[in-house]
């Protein structure tokens, strides 16, 4: 819990161009793809290697990283994501 790298190994075999991403609350990871004309947030679970898509948007995008607010519990938690935008897109 104190935040400091334990180790490091590449867990998502066959995957290429992906972006930034970011923890979820319940111990995976989020990793925006952009792999040819298919676009995607995969979801990681880092013990095991398992990844699946996400549906965390309803279509395609130049997404290039993903956040999540859960500062007020008593409010739904929100996944921001942005995309890869010379404006600066982001999606909540």
């Amino acid at each position: 819990a104190n935040h400091q790298l334990i180790s490091y190994e590449r867990i998502m075999r066959g995957r290429v161009r992906n972006r930034g991403g970011g923890l979820t609350p319940w111990g995976t990871f989020l990793s925006c793809e952009e792999r040819n004309s298919t676009r995607r947030i995969l979801e990681v679970d880092p013990n095991t290697g398992y990844y699946r898509t996400t549906n965390l948007v309803d279509q395609g995008g130049s997404y290039d990283s993903v956040a999540f607010d859960d500062e007020n519990p008593d409010r739904k938690l929100r996944f921001f994501i942005t995309e890869d935008d010379r404006r600066g897109a982001m999606i909540r």
